[in-house]
């Protein structure tokens, strides 16, 4: 008797979980744009409540660093598998593996930029499959499936672009590699500097076109600016660096997660505006 609110799982519900295990975890922001978008927020809210309460999911409660909101009053939930979700998962297939305890000493700032990273890629692929852009993501490596112990800086994301299949011609694949960097305007001038050097050995030494293995016909790095506000100081310190050899494009994260197929992203070397796939060849 005592079951009888045991939530019976749907195919929503499994897509949500297959995401959460790929990224680690989400927070709210994450689960309203991509979790039963026809809902309601209430709706919503009481279904991650009920999945929570019966383990399928974990809720974490902490906070919005305070650079992002005027007041610490709202509370910031992360959201990750429980231990029936992480079971369901690895039945479906899944290669998933606890991670509570890590993310119960995690800094507020470290997970909101990872649901950050999580939220652009994913708006990203879902926006790119729905529009009539040529092309669609082919595959997100995270962070921990980026890093390369051999380049001295490592990508938040990187994403794997291919032409949809109405597009490709005489059976040749090929891929367009976009490095995502979420940047905050207080990352100093050096650190910046560095993460441009490294950008350009690794484009120019094709380290991660042997690592990935597949023909890619062009690399280019997305700055994700974290707020608005810190987009042009972000822009400043990049222009700075004199970077040369890699193409670079800038947005605003409010920007991307809500028109990120349109001219939103800007060249900083001419103050242009591109779409990310578009040529930067006549910079």
């Amino acid at each position: 008797m005592g079951n009888h609110n045991r939530p019976k799982i749907d195919q929503d519900d499994i897509e949500l979980m297959k995401k959460i295990g790929r990224h680690n975890f989400v927070d709210m922001i994450y689960v309203y744009r991509f979790y039963k978008v026809n809902c309601k927020k209430r709706t919503v809210n009481d279904r991650i409540n009920q999945l929570a309460n019966y383990n399928y999911l974990n809720v974490i409660k902490t906070f919005i660093p305070p650079e992002y909101t005027a007041t610490q009053e709202t509370v910031y939930k992360i959201i990750s598998l429980g231990s029936r979700g992480i079971e369901l998962m690895k039945n479906l297939g899944e290669n998933i593996e606890s991670n509570l305890g890590a993310l119960k000493n995690a800094s507020s700032y470290r997970m909101y930029h990872q649901a950050q990273v999580s939220t652009v890629c994913d708006q990203l692929e879902l926006s790119f499959k729905e529009s009539s852009s040529k092309y669609e993501v082919a595959q997100i490596l995270n962070e921990k499936e980026a890093f390369l112990e051999e380049v001295s800086n490592m990508p938040d994301a990187i994403i794997l672009f291919r032409p949809k299949s109405e597009y490709i011609t005489n059976n040749r694949e090929m891929y367009i590699v976009v490095f995502v960097e979420l940047e905050r305007s207080y990352a100093s001038f050096k650190r910046v500097k560095s993460k441009m050097l490294g950008y350009e050995n690794a484009i120019k030494d094709k380290v991660y076109v042997k690592k990935i293995g597949l023909p890619i016909i062009d690399q280019r790095v997305l700055f994700v600016s974290q707020t608005d506000g810190q987009f042009q100081t972000i822009k400043d310190k990049i222009v700075e660096t004199d970077y040369d050899g890699i193409g670079v494009l800038m947005a605003k994260y409010s920007e991307v997660c809500n028109n990120p197929t349109d001219r939103i992203y800007i060249n900083p070397k001419n103050n242009n505006n591109y779409k990310l796939l578009s040529n930067l060849e006549n910079q």
